[in-house]
């Protein structure tokens, strides 16, 4: 006999807090300063060898490090309550060799790298004559750096009950009522964006005026954001700001819960 019970009645949301929380804006505007003040927050840092900003930061040069990391969080009985990952952008351009490997595990793939006695490339083998694994023909690369992506986001949303993932933001321009207006937009290729968009519980655009920075939970023509949580829902938060001695204050406070 089926344990299955249908629900009788509603019943209330249990999302509480937004994570992955994915956070995306221009370059420079302090979206890793405001990440860093976040209590208890690890930032692996993908994007500068030098730490800018005070806080939990580690800097990651490649996947090998983020597992190494991952392992010694998860022997460590998973210390942090949240992991930030900057930039989610940097993350998908390591994966391009990740992919090549599984590329390599198939049929198709084992003519991808040969070497000659001297170990240069063999101009006859796929990586001499195509570069990138992005650039096979008719896209079908892009297919193994979607499982390699989704692989390296599992084992990160593995580590910690909050994830807070950040990227670059990509401008294109787009047509509306005949007037060419300025859209923004996650910087990830194609399908990983869409399944990163998909899976996050919000996405917020910052953005800063002044000494303050705010976080976008509206959804516009030109910004992609948007949240699951009805507190949050369409609402533009003032996430952090300086006082006149240059003290950083931040309100993470409404975007977390306890």
């Amino acid at each position: 006999m089926s344990d299955l019970i249908l629900p009788k009645k509603p019943t209330k949301a249990a999302l509480k807090n937004p994570s992955p929380l994915l956070i995306f804006g221009q370059p420079k505007i302090g979206k890793t300063t405001c990440v860093s003040a976040l209590e208890n927050n690890l930032v692996l840092n993908f994007e500068d060898k030098v730490q800018t900003a005070d806080g939990m930061v580690m800097y990651i040069e490649s996947l090998k490090k983020l597992r190494e990391v991952a392992k010694a969080i998860k022997d460590a009985d998973k210390p942090y309550d949240y992991i930030t990952i900057d930039t989610l952008t940097k993350v998908e351009e390591m994966c391009t060799v990740e992919a090549e490997r599984i590329y390599m595990k198939t049929p198709m793939g084992k003519e991808w790298i040969r070497r000659d006695e001297n170990g240069k490339l063999k101009p006859t083998c796929g990586k001499a004559k195509y570069t990138s694994i992005l650039f096979l023909p008719n896209g079908s690369g892009y297919q193994y750096l979607r499982q390699a992506f989704k692989q390296v986001t599992n084992l990160i949303e593995s580590l910690a009950p909050n994830i807070i993932y950040i990227a670059h933001v990509k401008t294109t321009n787009i047509l509306k009522d005949g007037a060419e207006i300025s859209s923004h937009d996650i910087n990830l290729i194609g399908k990983n964006k869409q399944t990163v968009s998909a899976d996050a519980q919000a996405i917020a655009f910052m953005t800063r005026v002044n000494k303050k920075n705010y976080l976008s939970f509206l959804p516009s023509d030109d910004i992609l954001a948007g949240c699951k949580i009805k507190r949050l829902e369409g609402k533009e938060i003032l996430i952090s700001e300086y006082d006149e001695d240059g003290n950083l204050k931040t309100n993470w406070d409404q975007i977390y819960i306890k």
